[in-house]
This record gives C-alpha cells, structure tokens and sequence, in this order.
C-alpha cells in the first residue's frame, strides 16, 4: 500500500500557474514524473527479484552460487539464432546449447574441427541491463527536469514581473524597472529572447538524446520497438505465442530476452591437483518481463514528447509573428507604441495587458508620452482612458482570432 500511496503522490499535479509555457510543462513535469515513477516499479522489482538458472544435480556448483554469478556475468544469445525458430526452444538459443557455431551451409555445429569443414562461431549478444536499468531511467528523469533550471535562470525578469503583478504596484515602478534601458538595456532582452528559443531547442534534444540513450543501450533495438509491438499485436494468439509457430520473435524478446545463456569457468586448486571446467547454463531473466513493459510504455510518451516539444518551439516563433504582424503593422494609438519596442518588452506588455488591463493602459500612455524615439508622438489624439481600454478589449478578441488562425496554420 505503501509503494501505491507513493505513486500517486508522485503522478499528482498542481493546477497552478506557472512561469514556463505548457509544452514545456509537459517535458519537465509529467515526463520526468514518468520517468521517476518508471524507476520506482523497476527499483521495487530491482530488490526483490532474482535470476535463475537451471543447474543439474551432478554441477559442483551450488545453486545459489550460480545464480549470484549470472547475475553478475550476465547472459547471452546467439544473433543468428532470432529468426530460426524450428532450431530454438527459447528466442536466440539453439535447442542443445553445446552447438555454438555454424556451418556454411547453416547447420549448427559446435566449434572446432567437425566432419572436415571448419565451424564458425555464432556472435554473442550480451544483456545486463538487469543490473543498472532503474539508476538509467532515474538520470533521465533529472535530464528532462534541467532545462527548467536554464529557464529560470534566464527568465529572472519576467519571473520578476509575474511575482509584482501580484500585488499592488504602480504603473511608474513597472516603467522605471522594466521598461527602462539603463537598467535593462536592448541587448539583455535580444539575448534573452534568443536564449528562450534555445532552451525551447533543449527541450527537443533532451527529449531526443532520452530516446537515443535507450535505443544505444539495448542494441538498436529500441527505435523500432513501438512499430515492431504495434505489428506483433496484429497476429492472432497462436503466431504470437507458440514459439514453433512464430514467423517472427516477440518485439520484447528482441528487445529484452527474458531466457539467456550464462558461462561461468570453475577452478580450483591445491598443493595435490587442479581442476578447470566450463560450465554453460541456460538461465530466465524474470526483471526482463518488466522492463519490456515499461519501455513500451515509455517509447510511446517519449515519442509524443518530442512532437509536443517541436510544437513549443513552433507556437514560440508564431508567437513572435504575431507581434510583427498583429502589433507592428497596426496604425491605432494604442498599439503604436509596440512599433518602438523590443520583443521582450512585447512580452512584458502582454503578460501586463493579460492580468491588469487598466495598468496595462496606464503603462502604454507613460510610454507614448516618455520614448522620445517614438514616431507617433504628436501624431494621435489620444483616446480618454474609458475608450482605449475598450478598444484594448476589442483588439484583445481580434488577437486571439489571428493567433488560432495562425496556429492552425502552423
């Protein structure tokens, strides 16, 4: 009850608002508690399961001892055993273990000399991923989570302004420390829009470089794991699970075999004689059958977090085309003022606009009237206060109508 308690307080999640944006939420939130609560099944299973071999009576090998060393050794299956499934009671082993190569003309043989042709051994694929895989899938949790540390540190300023917002402030303080180039200078806000669009491409690679770790560390298979899964669910029962019926292996297998080959040399020795032996045992790899479960599970969500994370980096630069062409283009005084500012300081007046309309109002008039770079001065008759806030809530409404259209678009 204990574990299950854990798991839901790990899976619970705050409705609140937040400084990043919701794409960005994903990656760093729920995928990073996937990852968390991913490890903790794994790590659950880690201690209290166990590998074991079939060791015969005649072995001089205790059972225990064997076991403890596949453990350690590892297991292994011959490649060119995956698709012959006439010649394997389990997927990659042949039905007699002592046949560890093969003839030219494809009949296993064991190695060494044998009826005059020579006996080629079989490749061996080694698994050990039994022994580190819950400590692998924890790291990828903390990787998904950095890029957030590199959010907040860029974006102190508008953390800054949200936290003020808040409150009760005035429009003066929010022009004289946010608006005001002395303090925040041009080039400080150029690089932190560019840093955002990096960090949004963090969040991609993050996303990429988690797929790619697994895919190198189970061999290449991981990649096509989904689509292989997706296809294997396909056949009917018997083509699924009847080994000598299979046309092709079960994706897990493949993956992750669950039976595996271990070696393990026994010596000894004293002042009389001396003992050498090479022992081969076929073993199950019981964690295997969990861990096929859960990177399945895990292929599919980090596949949709790379496509939610390209579309945080897409809806950040149509983000950007909507100021140029919603608020630069446009010839009303209340938005003629946006045609001076940086992109940042765009970010600073939306997020304004979009808690405190009446302040947003107050802040654009300061502007007007203080950037002596600003072309319009003199230009506009200004609207009272009454009209242009409803003419803010009216472009309001045009705004979001071209951002969902230009969205769709994208």
């Amino acid at each position: 009850m204990g574990s299950i308690g854990n798991i839901k307080d790990i899976l619970s999640v705050k409705i609140k608002a937040r400084h990043d944006s919701y794409t960005d939420q994903f990656v760093r939130i729920f995928m990073t508690k996937m990852f968390m609560i991913s490890a903790l099944v794994m790590g659950v299973d880690f201690f209290n399961d166990r590998v074991s071999c079939i060791v015969p009576k005649t072995s001089n090998l205790g059972a225990d001892f064997v076991h403890s060393a596949c453990w350690i050794q590892g297991f292994y299956i011959y490649p060119e055993m995956a698709m012959r499934m006439k010649d394997s009671r389990y997927y990659g082993m042949p039905r007699d273990i002592i046949y560890d190569g093969m003839l030219e003309n494809g009949v296993l043989c064991k190695t060494g000399p044998t009826l005059g042709q020579k006996c080629k051994p079989m490749q061996k694929t080694f698994y050990l991923q039994h022994q580190w895989m819950p400590f692998f899938i924890a790291s990828l949790a903390l990787m998904h989570y950095f890029p957030y540390l590199l959010f907040r540190i860029v974006n102190t300023d508008i953390i800054s302004l949200k936290t003020s917002l808040k409150g009760e402030v005035s429009a003066d303080s929010l022009v004289r420390n946010y608006f005001n180039y002395k303090i925040n200078s041009k080039t400080k806000m150029r690089i932190r829009i560019f840093l955002n669009l990096v960090i949004k491409c963090f969040y991609i690679t993050v996303c990429c470089v988690g797929f790619w770790l697994i895919d190198l560390l189970h061999n290449g298979n991981f990649k096509s794991y989904g689509p292989s899964w997706i296809r294997w669910t396909k056949y009917n029962n018997s083509a699924s699970h009847d080994f000598q019926e299979m046309k092709h292996p079960k994706p897990g297998n493949v993956l992750l075999p669950p039976m595996g080959i271990c070696e393990i040399a026994e010596s000894y020795g004293d002042s009389t004689h001396s003992m050498i032996n090479h022992n081969k045992f076929v073993c199950e790899i019981s964690p295997n059958i969990l861990y096929q479960y859960v990177l399945i599970m895990l292929w599919f969500l980090i596949v949709f977090s790379i496509i939610v994370s390209i579309s945080g980096l897409i809806i950040s630069l149509v983000g950007h085309l909507v100021t140029v062409t919603c608020f630069l283009n446009d010839g009303n005084p209340a938005r003629a003022i946006y045609q001076i500012l940086t992109f940042r300081e765009c970010e600073y007046l939306e997020m304004i606009r979009r808690r405190n309309i009446p302040l947003f109002g107050d802040i654009v008039r300061m502007l007007l009237s203080n950037r002596s770079d600003c072309k319009c001065k003199g230009t506009f008759n200004f609207p009272p206060e009454k009209n242009l806030n409803q003419e803010l809530l009216d472009y309001d409404h045009r705004k979001l109508e071209y951002r969902s259209r230009t969205q769709s678009f994208a």
